[in-house]
């Protein structure tokens, strides 16, 4: 560094700073750099971290807690109703949950997705079907999915839901051990019961077939 000051640069002494000066300001950059490669990318990980624009950290420990929203231009084309194509290839806006890598909601549209698109997703995210009521207690649960995928679901939460599609059994309200209801899901952090400590995924074992 000196040398390259002196002698490349022509610089004199007092010219240039110190290269202790130079490294006090660069280490601290060397090392969020560095973090930056370490971060784990969605699905390759039981926790997720993800980096803000302004360079802060964000650790998710359980589902639901941090979502991130992405705009993907697909490779494919569109024709209209008279067999015409389109000049524009659409885009697809998707809202993801960090910490188990599921497509929570979705946009499709053509144009270049905007502010617009993004609260349509979240709003895909969100709220029910148009024609559907949420009925918010009791918390429900499928321990199959929950076993699958570590997350809750928004429908079993539908009022006239009462089984799982998926695996045909009846959704639990409290606990298969020692009937404590389940808390909101943004208290699921262990993913267990938080009286007896019974893991969700295994209280399929009692869960009724529909």
């Amino acid at each position: 560094m000196k040398r390259h000051a002196l002698v490349d640069l022509k610089l004199k002494s007092g010219d240039y700073p110190h290269q202790a000066t130079v490294y006090r300001i660069l280490d601290p950059l060397i090392a969020q750099h560095k973090q930056k490669t370490k971060v784990i990318n969605p699905g390759s990980g039981s926790w997720m971290t993800v980096v803000t624009r302004d360079g802060q950290l964000l650790k998710a420990d359980f589902s639901n807690q941090i979502i991130q929203c992405d705009h993907t231009k697909l490779d494919i084309c569109i024709v209209d109703s008279d067999d015409n194509l389109l000049s524009d290839r659409p885009w697809l806006t998707t809202i993801v949950d960090t910490y188990s890598s599921c497509i929570v909601g979705f946009r499709l549209w053509i144009k270049q997705p905007g502010s617009t698109e993004v609260a349509l997703a979240l709003r895909h995210a969100i709220l029910p079907p148009k024609g559907v009521t949420i009925k918010p207690r009791p918390i429900r649960l499928c321990g199959a999915c929950y076993a699958e995928e570590p997350y809750h679901r928004i429908e079993w939460q539908y009022k006239e839901k009462i089984k799982c599609d998926r695996h045909q059994l009846s959704l639990l309200t409290k606990c298969t051990n020692c009937e404590t209801p389940f808390p909101i899901p943004a208290d699921w952090e262990l993913g267990e019961c938080t009286h007896c400590s019974l893991p969700f995924a295994k209280m399929v074992k009692r869960q009724k077939i529909y």
